[in-house]
């Protein structure tokens, strides 16, 4: 509890949060997503663990009825839309609305090719860690699974990934078109070990493109979640321990970021003090948005030879993420 609170602390004093004396009223936050957002791997409860969502809420003052958190472990983005879908009431009182999505869908989808294309190889005693893999086991392991990725599978996954994250800013602006949306992209849990750094990153870009193009579309706020753990993936991640949930530190770094689109946005004073924030009643369409594509490698599945990467990345995501799957839950 005490470092919980040193961190919120921190998170404050960086954004020069105005005093209690302005007499601003709270904004009520509602949440969706996965475990990113539920804080699964911490310690205590939804409520009262020190993942980024509860950290923001204690540096805004909010208490137990000023925001709520509906995401659930392993959720997929069919998932999220139904945790949308059955809290409507809480989505049309929200000012605030944020949301994760695409661990699952992609990490989930890539273990699932992994077992179908290696077959009685899968049903080996795989290494503990993809380091431990023989060169040529890993040679065995990217030419299965990237000959299994030249079919039109992995595209029909990505543009059914698209449709799904439509469909919950669709169904987020249809209950609440004056709500403030905040939506994350997804960080690279295997850039913290090298030899996956770059491979990874195609497939992560992929997703993170999508959500980008999205969140313009709609006209919300893209928090670029993956740009903030980039070169800080085994401090922000528990990497360490086979695990590709963000840690303590991982959690306040999410939670600083949001802090700061929120004070962008008007929810928060300047950095320097100063407080021109806009009214919280009104709509998120009198903000503009800055959205720009995510700091990845650069349109990796169009550009000359980057075909050939994804299709590469795909397979050295997939046997990674066989590995940690044997040792954890998804997320």
């Amino acid at each position: 509890m005490k470092g919980r609170m040193l961190i919120a602390c921190v998170l404050a004093a960086i954004l020069c949060l105005p005093s209690a004396g302005t007499g601003r009223e709270k904004p009520y936050l509602a949440a969706f997503g996965d475990s990113i957002t539920t804080g699964f791997t911490l310690p205590g409860g939804r409520y009262d663990c020190a993942s980024w969502l509860n950290l923001t809420a204690e540096t805004l003052g909010l208490g137990e009825d000023d925001y709520v958190n509906f995401a659930e472990n392993g959720a997929r983005a069919a998932d999220v839309l139904a945790q949308i879908r059955a809290h409507t009431d809480e989505v049309r009182r929200a000012r605030i609305l944020v949301f994760d999505v695409g661990y699952n869908d992609i990490l989930g989808t890539l273990y699932d090719t992994m077992a179908n294309a290696l077959g009685e190889y899968a049903a080996a005693r795989l290494p503990e860690t993809w380091e431990a893999l023989t060169e040529q086991e890993k040679e065995t392991l990217c030419s299965r699974l990237t000959a299994a990725a030249q079919t039109e599978t992995f595209r029909a996954i990505l543009a059914a990934f698209r449709d799904g994250v439509k469909e919950i800013l669709g169904a987020l602006r249809e209950a609440n078109p004056d709500a403030r949306i905040y939506m994350q992209s997804i960080y690279n849990p295997f850039a913290a070990w090298d030899a996956l750094r770059a491979y990874s990153d195609a497939v992560v870009g992929s997703v993170n493109r999508i959500l980008c193009e999205e969140a313009e579309e709609a006209g919300c706020r893209f928090l670029d979640v993956f740009a903030a753990f980039r070169d800080h993936e085994k401090l922000y991640t528990n990497m360490e321990h086979y695990d590709i949930h963000p840690s303590e530190a991982g959690h306040a770094a999410i939670g600083a970021l949001f802090l700061d689109a929120l004070r962008a946005d008007g929810y928060l004073a300047d950095r320097d003090g100063s407080n021109d924030d806009a009214s919280l009643t009104e709509s998120s369409s009198a903000a503009p948005i800055e959205t720009r594509q995510p700091d990845t490698q650069e349109n990796a599945s169009t550009a000359p030879g980057g075909q050939l990467l994804l299709l590469a990345a795909v397979g050295a995501a997939a046997a990674a993420a066989a590995v940690l799957y044997r040792r954890r839950r998804r997320p």
